[in-house]
């Protein structure tokens, strides 16, 4: 009763905000935190997750980015089933109205092509581990990886600002989007000899990914079908389409717009590397939240391989990342939540005038339906700048199925 007292005193004092900088909101106040997340991360908060508030700062957009967005204002549109034309480089839609029939569309061209995205970035492997929640202690850790050799990469093809050539690569004859190589294997393919990474390419128009998977007793990469992206295999909790909060196709699931409200998210998470909470919140960090600003989404699934019937997503709406997501099952049952834990800090390998660059540090799911979590973070074994790399000049050709052991390559 007297922290809910002191709580109400806060809401007072505070006018212009829900829950005011300085609380500190535990499963004891879950219901009054729950109308500024949503209502997977309130669950989560009954479990045991920790919300510090703090209070928001801005969000810096790399100046590159941010002038090319001035420069190609009003340039993008849409076609008439939702897809991207016209697109250049910066924030495809600047100028957003909720009012507008076509804006879930906006927001997720927005996010897709957002200033968190750098021209190409390399990270070095994560460490996660899954387990059951307990009601009265820490999470029973069950599986998990703690590897930091493999590589993950990433590469803008179209939309590029700061590393040539720019805005696109002129040999693109199959429109694509993007390329990504996830490092890490997976849990299903574990045995004594380790295999991975996965590689995918995704397209500017509406279709569905391309997909290679490497394995190394046979040292031979193998189309596989699509679908792997799109289920949470062995223990791991949650799928390759809920990375970064979404990284889907956007003609895989239909957009619906639920609305533009306040929210609380982690965008300047202190700790490198990311600390558990003690006790029974330990599937997730201890951290600093803020009040955002966010657009919520509602995404439909359209493939019939797709693990999930929905998705609620919050997206920020300076950053452009997605806060946290609930996964619907088939039955429209909410399943899962999924978190994430950004930070903005200096890239260091920028010099002395280094921008600030936004890191997905940590991250966390819940399975709701079997009492089940994971959480990740990038491990803490080396240097931030040197665990995560961007804009290092990586090219089209270090994406192809061909070169896909060398993801095993450390440095």
């Amino acid at each position: 009763m007297a922290r809910a007292t002191a709580l109400l005193l806060l809401l007072i004092a505070w006018p212009a905000w829900a829950i005011a900088p300085g609380a500190v909101i535990t499963s004891e106040q879950a219901d009054e935190v729950a109308p500024l997340v949503l209502p997977g991360v309130a669950d989560a908060v009954r479990r045991g997750m920790r919300i510090e508030v703090v209070e928001p700062k801005r969000v810096p957009w790399r100046r590159a980015y941010r002038l090319a967005t001035e420069k190609n204002a009003g340039q993008a549109r849409l076609g008439p089933s939702g897809e991207l034309i016209d697109y250049v480089a910066g924030l495809p839609f600047p100028n957003l109205d909720t009012a507008d029939p076509q804006i879930a569309h906006k927001v997720l061209w927005n996010y897709a092509f957002g200033p968190w995205i750098a021209d190409d970035a390399v990270a070095w492997s994560f460490e996660w581990e899954t387990g059951k929640l307990a009601k009265d202690g820490p999470m029973h850790v069950e599986s998990g990886e703690h590897q930091d050799s493999e590589q993950s990469k990433w590469i803008r093809m179209v939309g590029r600002t700061e590393v040539p050539p720019l805005p696109a690569f002129d040999e693109n004859p199959n429109r694509l989007m993007s390329m990504e190589i996830f490092g890490p294997t997976f849990p299903v393919f574990l045995t004594l000899n380790r295999s991975g990474p996965l590689l995918t390419y995704r397209h500017l128009s509406l279709e569905d990914d391309d997909v290679w998977y490497y394995t190394s007793w046979d040292r031979k990469s193998r189309r596989i079908p699509t679908s792997i992206r799109y289920e949470a295999f062995g223990d791991v909790v949650i799928d390759l389409n809920s990375s970064f909060g979404l990284d889907v196709p956007h003609g895989s699931y239909t957009w619906k717009f639920l609305g533009e409200r306040p929210m609380l998210g982690v965008l300047h998470g202190r700790d490198y590397p990311a600390r558990w909470c003690p006790g029974r919140g330990d599937f997730a960090p201890c951290e600093v939240w803020e009040q955002r600003t966010v657009y919520v989404v509602e995404g439909t699934a359209v493939q019939p391989h797709d693990s999930y019937g929905k998705r609620v997503l919050a997206i920020d709406k300076e950053a452009w990342v997605v806060l946290a997501t609930d996964l619907y099952d088939k039955k429209g049952e909410r399943w899962k939540v999924w978190t994430n834990f950004w930070s903005y800090r200096p890239y260091a390998r920028g010099g002395a005038d280094a921008e600030e660059q936004p890191y997905l540090l940590a991250g966390t799911g819940i399975d709701f339906h079997d009492d089940k979590a994971i959480r990740w973070r990038l491990p803490g074994t080396r240097p931030l700048a040197d665990a995560v790399k961007i804009n290092t000049g990586l090219t089209p050709a270090d994406f192809s199925p061909a070169a896909l052991g060398s993801a095993f390559t450390s440095e």
